[in-house]
């Protein structure tokens, strides 16, 4: 069976995944509007590159669309309510609905939902960008694909496992999605009260979902308490990369490449991070307090965790109790 993580798989999707955030960058300096480059694009380029087999991989269609509609919905909703509690709840659980009636695999696109309230964009030209960037990403990733296929290997079909469908297990899904958005409410009051809205900055939801609903699935599972320090990190660089080179590609090779190299150096696959390191491309203002904005939305999502953990473990010593009775 061929090895996805090889050298020869991998390096030329992560290079191919850095060319193509540069190349959109290129595209939004010469038409002079930033928000051609959509964050989220460096987590699904990276994504889709480095697993071809994995589940974006396998849906391309939905690779193009699904961001595209999210991002709809939420430019409406930025455009008639302000920035608050029942604009953020219709962004994050309208665009929560349109993934899953789409039964789309592709989760970053609900960032993509919530990111014009934060940013305040309105203009539907943002959901043309989005449309535009992931449907040639889609494109390339089919090519990326079948090239795979031939230089390495038809790989053995990967196992899907379902969950059984319990009285147990779904009091734990009800107990795990209390746990998301109680993570999301603490982190919007902590925006309110500091002023820092990106305390709960978009890419957050896709980390506490994949950390508290889907924690047997996590990519970074195993890594989660370096959560913080990682991102936080990738934060940094995006900070500095603004200092050193200003918006452009120049610093989207420095700070998503570095950020690369650091996932990959820890071993997890926290696609969440890259967003977060090209975030500062569409920020008006970068300075110190956005790695701090991120350190302390991550750590919230981690705690949260820890909590969760000790519910569970409650949960099945009682059932465990029961079933002995």
């Amino acid at each position: 069976m061929p090895n996805d993580n090889s050298p020869k798989s991998t390096l030329p999707g992560a290079c191919l995944a850095v060319i193509y955030l540069c190349a959109v960058s290129c595209v939004g300096k010469m038409i002079h509007n930033d928000f051609v480059f959509f964050p989220e694009l460096a987590a699904l380029a990276y994504g889709l590159f480095m697993r071809p087999t994995g589940p974006w991989a396998m849906a391309p269609l939905m690779v193009a669309v699904t961001p595209a509609v999210t991002a709809l919905w939420g430019v409406s909703v930025a455009g008639y309510l302000p920035y608050g509690v029942p604009s953020a709840i219709l962004c994050i659980a309208g665009s929560l609905l349109i993934v899953k009636a789409m039964k789309s695999p592709v989760f970053p696109a609900v960032p993509a939902g919530f990111l014009p309230l934060v940013f305040n964009v309105t203009s539907v030209h943002y959901v043309v960008f989005i449309a535009f960037d992931t449907g040639v990403l889609a494109l390339l990733s089919v090519a990326y694909q079948r090239w795979w296929r031939a230089g390495i290997g038809q790989p053995e079909p990967a196992v899907v496992r379902t969950e059984t469908r319990t009285p147990a297990n779904a009091y734990r899904k009800t107990t795990r999605w209390a746990a998301f958005w109680s993570v999301l409410a603490v982190t919007y009051f902590l925006a309110a009260r500091t002023g820092i809205r990106l305390i709960l900055f978009p890419p957050l939801i896709v980390i506490a979902f994949e950390t508290l609903v889907r924690a047997e699935t996590c990519p970074w599972a195993r890594r989660s308490a370096l959560l913080p320090a990682i991102c936080m990190a990738t934060a940094g660089l995006g900070w500095v990369s603004i200092v050193l080179f200003g918006t452009g590609p120049l610093s989207v090779l420095f700070a998503l490449g570095a950020s690369i190299v650091l996932i990959r150096a820890v071993g997890a696959f926290m696609l969440p991070a890259l967003a977060i390191s090209v975030i500062p491309q569409i920020m008006l203002h970068t300075d110190w307090r956005y790695p701090l904005a991120i350190g302390t939305g991550t750590v919230a999502v981690v705690a949260t965790r820890s909590i969760l953990n000790v519910v569970e473990q409650f949960q099945a010593r009682s059932g465990g109790s029961r079933a002995v009775e």
